[in-house]
């Protein structure tokens, strides 16, 4: 009798418990935040991925009526942060605006022990970019089309500037799908790399709007092609690589992460904090303005994104046998 009375105790505990769950959960998410926040940018302060970083801190802040802090953590090409992103408690109280670079880590990183998917919780986009194709001014090509053409005619003679993984994976993907004929000259970030590109140390480059425009108009590099799907609406006339190099598309982005293990329930709150911020009017004139798209997305089409671009990269690196350190 004494057995029977335990297991059914047992078993009404069991059931207790798997109707506590949501309730436990939908608790959990009205408490969050109670405390503090900190946001970790990989990118320097005054750079494009703390500009984005603070703003969206401001605008939990403003929401949630908590304190939020962005913290910077350099190096490694965003390895650092990365890092002390995935030894944190997965509680909501520790997030990380990242890049594309988290996704070339495998190529370039071999040292640093991370995986996307086993160690971050992806939440939501933040904002999207393509890159332009700029050539210097002395570069005689008008056209995508030209300049593929150009870089097969002398071969080993154009360059291009590679100041980071995502960029220059991003290239690399190009001359594989186009045949185009370059060299890589590496720069330490995109500042140097866009200078490179104004004086003719290289011919080509990958830029943001935000870092090209001046010089555009200036009519010291020329816009080639834009790596969207489709044109740009201030540029209407620089065409998109795809319509030269079918099936070539790329678009930058700073995205939203967590720690492994961030509960289903916060993952969601931070999510749809994440659509309120790019559906704001001034955020979206103030991002806008950056030469950037506020774009949010949903957790899974945000794994998506990461777990496609992955898989991309590793196959571009193999394919031109590039391996990291």
């Amino acid at each position: 009798m004494a057995c029977s009375t335990a297991r059914a105790a047992l078993a009404l505990s069991l059931v207790m418990a798997g109707a506590l769950a949501p309730v436990c959960a939908e608790l959990r998410a009205q408490e969050y935040p109670n405390r503090p926040i900190r946001i970790i940018s990989q990118t320097p302060p005054g750079g494009s991925g703390d500009v984005i970083a603070r703003l969206f801190a401001e605008h939990l802040a403003n929401a949630w009526k908590q304190t939020v802090v962005v913290e910077n953590k350099t190096g490694g090409g965003g390895a650092v942060a990365a890092l002390f992103v995935t030894h944190s408690e997965p509680d909501g109280y520790t997030l990380f605006v990242s890049t594309p670079t988290i996704t070339a880590f495998r190529i370039f990183q071999k040292t640093v022990d991370f995986d996307i998917d086993r160690d971050l919780t992806p939440i939501s986009l933040l904002i999207t970019t393509p890159y332009l194709v700029a050539v210097n001014s002395g570069v005689p090509s008008k056209t995508m089309a030209e300049f593929i053409a150009y870089t097969k005619a002398n071969p080993g003679k154009v360059s291009y500037s590679g100041f980071g993984s995502g960029q220059m994976m991003a290239v690399e993907w190009l001359k594989q799908k186009s045949g185009a004929d370059l060299v890589r000259i590496p720069f330490k970030g995109e500042s140097p790399a866009l200078q490179g590109l104004i004086t003719n140390d290289v011919q080509m480059s990958f830029h943001s709007l935000l870092a090209l425009a001046p010089f555009v108009d200036a009519g010291k590099v020329r816009l080639l092609a834009v790596t969207s799907h489709k044109r740009l609406n201030n540029y209407p006339d620089v065409a998109t690589v795809a319509e030269t190099v079918p099936g070539f598309e790329v678009t930058a982005w700073f995205g939203l992460l967590g720690p492994k293990g961030l509960p289903p329930d916060v993952t969601a709150k931070l999510a749809d904090a994440a659509a309120s911020f790019v559906q704001r009017p001034d955020i979206a004139q103030k991002l806008q303005a950056l030469g950037v798209q506020p774009t949010s997305s949903t957790p899974d089409e945000f794994r998506n994104l990461l777990s496609t671009e992955v898989a991309r990269w590793l196959d571009v690196a193999q394919r031109a046998a590039i391996t990291g350190e």
